[in-house]
């Protein structure tokens, strides 16, 4: 009797989140300084209709379309498996559903991306889809012990890297990208989006180049809801946010403290982490016992601490990952991710002499 509920609230929020970004209006300030030229903009809404059950409902509208297909994808991006997508549906501004077919392009399971594609939009200019992604662990031995990449606790807190749940537009470039929620009492977002009145934004030129074939992604790095103590800094053109959950609220402050120190001594002595020009957030959640891998640490990162003495041994990990969104926004970085250029390796070792010098 539960899931048949659980399912018609989904379903009553899926069809309420159509309708809703059907009015929506898209926002008129833009994040940070960024300027806009064009009218194509995408909208999410992210609604977690039950805190006890591990599903999150997407609900995507782009306007000012105008292009004769389209395509949504999301990459693998280092990850073996990936949150299920159900109940996905497309249609056209008014209502029509559009058919799509769905594939597998580059290396499943590697560097290749998943892809849904409309193959006739001429004369469409607004497409609205909706999806349910199953939070439910998938956890494995990926080389380095038991792990997942995602994680939802229930009651509390669900965190995952954003560019494993978000279908994105290929080959669209997009004036602004915004997001809302609906989330159980108490929980909040935790992105690298700012936030403005009533609404999220994303940095539209803050982009990530990926996989094989190259595609670019809009959205990309660690997002949680839940009830999250948050700690910020800003240092060297980087807003840096400590997200801890309740099983790790005694711990918050501390491995806060260790973080912001690491990223005062780099920026002060080094060089500043951003580059001036497009602002930029990292992200980082510490949970105390789950292992929840985040293969992409360039723009954020999850961390089991569970005590004090774990916090010292991983400084060194934590500074190297902040070298990482460095040398990504530095335009040094190797390119995104071809493993088997020698320049990546060459940064690794980079990370490892700075994060020695830095760190206790």
């Amino acid at each position: 009797m539960r899931h048949l509920v659980l399912s018609l609230v989904i379903a009553s929020v899926l069809l309420i989140g159509m309708f809703a970004l059907a009015q929506a209006q898209g926002p008129d300030e833009p994040a940070g300084d960024v300027a806009t030229t064009n009218s194509t903009a995408l909208g999410y809404q992210v609604a977690v209709p039950d805190a006890t059950q591990e599903r999150i409902v997407i609900t995507g509208t782009l306007t000012g379309l105008d292009a004769p297909s389209l395509t949504l994808a999301r990459p693998w991006a280092w990850a073996e498996v990936l949150p299920a997508i159900e109940s996905l549906v497309i249609a056209d501004g008014e209502g029509t559903p559009l058919a799509y077919s769905l594939s597998v392009v580059g290396d499943s399971g590697s560097h290749g991306h998943h892809r849904y594609t409309i193959s006739d939009t001429t004369g469409i200019h607004t497409v609205r889809f909706s999806y349910v992604i199953s939070m439910a662990a998938i956890v494995g031995d990926y080389g380095y012990g038991s792990a997942a990449y995602w994680h939802f606790e229930p009651d509390e807190y669900t965190v995952v890297e954003s560019h494993l749940i978000f279908l994105q537009p290929l080959s669209t470039a997009l004036t602004t990208l915004t997001m809302t929620f609906d989330l159980p009492s108490g929980w909040i977002p935790v992105s690298r989006l700012f936030a403005r009145d009533g609404y999220y934004q994303a940095v539209v030129t803050d982009t990530v180049i990926y996989g094989m074939p190259k595609e670019t992604y809009y959205l990309w790095g660690p997002i949680g809801f839940g009830m999250f103590d948050i700690y910020t800094d800003t240092v060297g053109g980087v807003d840096f946010i400590v997200a801890v959950p309740p099983d790790n609220a005694a711990l918050g402050s501390d491995i806060a403290a260790s973080r912001f120190t690491a990223n005062r001594y780099i920026s002060q002595h080094l060089w500043p982490l951003g580059n001036g020009i497009t602002p930029l957030r990292y992200i980082n959640f510490y949970p105390s016992y789950v292992y929840v891998s985040s293969r992409d640490h360039c723009h954020g990162d999850f961390r089991t601490i569970s005590d004090a003495d774990e916090l010292y041994e991983r400084q060194r990990e934590l500074t190297h990952v902040t070298f990482h969104e460095w040398f990504l926004h530095s335009r040094l970085d190797y390119p995104q991710w071809d493993v088997l250029h020698p320049e990546m390796w060459a940064e690794e070792g980079l990370n490892g002499l700075f994060r020695c010098a830095s760190s206790p």
